[in-house]
């Protein structure tokens, strides 16, 4: 049977694992935290973290009350959901019907280039940035025309003699993401900033304290929130230069925590691994770190979790709809993988280990490879070992004495080197994390499969 280049191109986009969810009403959403056992015994991460926003303050106790703002970090796997989830935090945050917020979203990935070490005057400069031009907007001019921060700013940079030479008006707007892009413009501003950081520093709070201020006037609403996503993307280009990034991120949120207390509530994402380098970030912000897990697929003994399999399903029910069909059938999954669909799925969910962004990625990889519908099982394990493969070489480079540990104890091993070597192994997915009741780890299926078969190995 074949299928036609249009239709095979709507199924193909709609399993972009790089694709966030950012509408609350997308139709390839999937509720993970409808049940339970899926991500969680206790609740949803974005449920602790909306009802840890909403009991930070309570003005109707006392009207003379200061608020006190909440600060917390969200972590995870790229492609697990993190962008999706905290959009509908911000939804949910604003349309509630007793205490709407003014919720303010910032992808720090617009301003901060991810592969460059990132500094607290990056965050400050973004920070007060991006919350001045919110104010501006909720004021209803337009940021553009009344930059604000940026004329700030510029005069801070005008006192290098080569950047004074190049007039504000070239820059205007353009000037933060000059910053961002030219890494030799940007050295040369961190420089001069770090030469009177406090100064700068205090500055940059008094104009994010100014803008929430503004936000809650022009907004008519008393609570403020400001959402960073885009800071678990850091990552080094060449593995020479991660140890400098780690050291980079770790400097921002831990010690430079008190600089990301605002006078708003406010979500910061994070490096997963961070969690484990850093000993205090639980007590450096209002609440311990939020970590959004896999789904699970096994319990932690081995054995099959069907739930799991059913939920992924109907992930991939959501994202192979054809766009003629009735919503929420399994048409496109009989079109793409055949009537007995289930028989090409389990391998496939069984070796992304719950993790949505590899699912996603193996059934576009088998669109890809195929021209000739239904996908046979030939195709899927073709997909499948093209995936091991890729987490063999990872692998090739990973301290297996520590991933042997957490295969077989489901825990992480202790002792600081030991810890930063499985710490580096959640930044490469090689371990994988989840929950119900307790956190607890196990090896990516495709990693535990290599190492099974060194040691079947004659």
């Amino acid at each position: 049977m074949s299928i036609s280049l249009g239709r095979q191109r709507h199924y193909f986009k709609n399993c972009n694992p790089s694709e966030p969810l950012t509408q609350i009403n997308d139709p390839r959403y999937v509720d993970f935290d409808s049940q339970r056992d899926l991500r969680g015994a206790d609740g949803s991460c974005i449920d602790e973290l909306f009802r840890t926003i909403m009991l930070g303050e309570a003005p109707e106790l006392d009207p003379t009350d200061t608020p006190a703002p909440v600060s917390q970090i969200f972590t995870g796997f790229p492609g697990a959901g993190k962008t999706t989830e905290l959009h509908r935090l911000k939804a949910r945050l604003e349309n509630d019907p007793d205490e709407p917020s003014h919720v303010v979203f910032l992808n720090a990935e617009d301003f901060i280039n991810r592969h460059t070490p990132p500094s607290i005057t990056d965050m400050l400069r973004v920070l007060a940035y991006f919350m001045d031009r919110e104010a501006t907007r909720a004021e209803g001019k337009d940021p553009d025309k009344a930059p604000g921060y940026l004329n700030r700013l510029w005069t801070w940079l005008q006192s290098d003699a080569e950047l004074k030479t190049i007039g504000f008006d070239a820059y205007g707007p353009k000037l933060m993401f000059e910053i961002r892009n030219n890494p030799t413009f940007r050295q040369k501003a961190e420089a001069l900033l770090q030469l009177r950081f406090q100064e700068f520093a205090e500055e940059a709070h008094n104009i994010i304290e100014d803008a929430i201020v503004r936000l809650r006037a022009a907004s008519g609403q008393d609570r403020v929130v400001l959402i960073v996503d885009g800071l678990e993307k850091f990552s080094a280009v060449v593995p020479e230069q991660q140890s400098e990034m780690e050291a980079s991120i770790e400097s921002v949120f831990s010690n430079h925590a008190r600089w990301l207390r605002l006078p708003c509530h406010t979500v910061y994402t994070c490096p997963l691994w961070l969690r484990f380098r850093t000993v205090n970030m639980g007590t450096a912000y209002n609440s311990p770190i939020k970590t959004l897990p896999m789904i699970k697929v096994r319990d932690r003994a081995g054995q099959p979790h069907s739930p799991g399999y059913q939920k992924l399903t109907e992930l991939l029910m959501h994202r192979l709809q054809p766009p003629d069909a009735e919503p929420n059938t399994d048409a496109g999954l009989i079109e793409v993988f055949g009537e007995g669909y289930q028989r090409a799925l389990d391998p496939m969910i069984e070796a992304s280990g719950g993790y949505p962004r590899d699912l996603l990625r193996m059934v576009r990889d088998a669109i890809t490879l195929t021209s000739s519908y239904p996908i046979d099982l030939k195709t899927i394990q073709r997909v499948i070992d093209r995936v091991a493969e890729e987490y063999k070489m990872i692998t090739l480079r990973s301290n297996e004495e520590v991933l042997r540990h957490i295969a077989t104890t489901h825990t992480l091993p202790t002792g600081s080197d030991r810890l930063a070597a499985a710490s580096r192994c959640f930044e490469e997915w090689q371990v994988l994390t989840y929950r119900n009741g307790e956190e607890w780890y196990d090896l990516h299926p495709l990693v535990r499969r290599y190492l099974a078969s060194k040691l079947e190995a004659p």
